[in-house]
């Protein structure tokens, strides 16, 4: 089960899915980073509550 830790003070929510890996997102206004690991593996685009785009990076 995964749990979630918010840091208001870095506007950072953390999401741990297993022991040793963590997720986290970082929210730039209309867009949202998800990290894995120290390393960006997507992305969303809002614009007015409406998801514009989504885009997953693939490990090469």
């Amino acid at each position: 089960m995964a749990k979630v830790k918010y840091h208001p003070d870095m506007d950072v929510l953390v999401v741990y899915l297993e022991e040793t890996a963590e997720d986290y997102i970082e929210d730039h206004g209309n867009i949202t980073v998800l990290y894995r690991e120290g390393k960006p593996i997507g992305f969303e685009v809002w614009q007015a509550s409406k998801l514009l785009t989504a885009i997953k990076i693939a490990k090469p």
